[in-house]
């Protein structure tokens, strides 16, 4: 077997692979790479690029959540559900969306209301009209909606 071919084997072969130490097994850092996540891998991975090449990931990374668009990731959306799960026990008729915005003040509103109307779709949530005109009510903190103006949050 030449050269050429031994490379294009996936493992080592019999005669290139290093003899067996008859030792306990190793126990620096590369023993411990069997259980890593894959954010860690990720992390290895850049710190070994020049300033060059992580510029380039940072574009790259930022035309996939352009593409991806304003689309609530399934983190956001289980903050808002634990949010209004916080907040129910004190507003049994039903959490006003303002209050789960103000628990959420770094989410913007149209990223924050895609990640309700998510959640509700996922059947997490139940988002409920207010029947107009209504005491204390603000159109501007509901979501327009086909079923009306969603203004109160319930948990499933």
């Amino acid at each position: 077997m030449d050269q050429a071919e031994r490379k294009m084997l996936p493992f080592p072969s019999p005669a290139t692979a290093p003899p067996p130490s008859g030792g306990p097994p190793p126990s620096g850092p590369s023993s411990r790479r069997r259980c890593r996540s894959p954010l860690e891998e990720v992390v290895d991975e850049l710190c070994g690029l020049d300033v060059h090449e992580l510029a380039d990931v940072l574009r790259y990374a930022q035309r996939v959540r352009a593409v991806r668009g304003d689309k609530p990731t399934p983190e956001l959306v289980s903050h808002v559900v634990d949010a209004v799960g916080r907040l129910f026990p004190t507003h049994r008729a039903g959490v006003p969306l303002s209050l789960v915005r103000a628990g959420l003040p770094s989410v913007p509103r149209t990223l924050l209301d895609k990640a309700l109307l998510e959640a509700e779709t996922r059947q997490l949530l139940r988002l409920e009209p207010v029947k107009l005109p209504a005491p204390f009510v603000e159109i501007g903190a509901g979501i327009q909606h086909e079923k009306g103006l969603l203004y109160f949050a319930l948990p499933r």
